[in-house]
């Protein structure tokens, strides 16, 4: 049977859904160009239903917070939850967010993954730990209280400046391997069990 999963990405300035069939295929897209405060959410997901011809109970909702301020992720994790969305993404609350630890074990006891890129690590980039974010960030997050369980670790490469996506994964997985001390076991879990988990592949 195939698995059919929505992701939403609910901008300040355009509400964007695109539904997938078994985390390959797309199905339909949908662009509304007003996000945040607005019709935009509702109208994108109305959007992408009618053009996939289904229906909202026909697929999971995996909710990217994109670059959403953390006062309006405070305001929208909670509401989704309520709502009964289940897959629910934080994206890099350390790079223009700035969220705190207090609202990441928050929004983590909500149900909410935390994601974590190596792109946010001058190590990986520049192999400068006073670059960006200093390579022990994953180890702070974990003994803030947030688990290994809620965390997804991933590349977010593909500008012109940084590594290849693959490659820099790989360098960023050995670092925390090499020198935070995080063992193979807990590090599959943030890079492969949560991923596959928000994309239904291990649902």
């Amino acid at each position: 049977m195939s698995i059919y999963t929505m992701g939403i990405d609910v901008g300040s300035t355009a509400s964007k859904c695109v539904i997938m069939k078994d985390g390959q295929e797309i199905v339909a897209k949908s662009l509304v160009p007003v996000g945040t405060g607005t019709s935009g959410p509702a109208r994108a997901i109305a959007e992408v239903l009618d053009n996939a011809k289904m229906t909202r109970e026909q697929m999971d909702f995996v909710l990217a917070t994109g670059h959403g301020s953390k006062e309006e992720i405070d305001v929208l994790i909670p509401e989704a939850v309520k709502r009964g969305v289940k897959r629910i993404l934080v994206n890099h609350p350390h790079f223009q967010i700035m969220a705190t630890e207090e609202q990441l074990v928050r929004w983590a006891g909500l149900g909410a993954m935390i994601e974590i890129t190596a792109m946010e690590h001058g190590m990986v980039l520049e192999d400068r730990d006073d670059l960006f974010n200093s390579i022990d960030l994953v180890k702070r997050v974990i003994a803030s209280g947030v688990p290994a369980e809620r965390i997804v670790i991933d590349s977010d490469f593909g500008q012109n400046v940084s590594p290849y996506p693959v490659d820099g994964l790989y360098k960023f997985l050995n670092l925390l391997y090499e020198r935070v001390g995080i063992d193979e076991e807990t590090l599959a879990v943030m890079v492969k069990k949560n991923p596959a988990w928000l994309m239904s592949a291990g649902a």
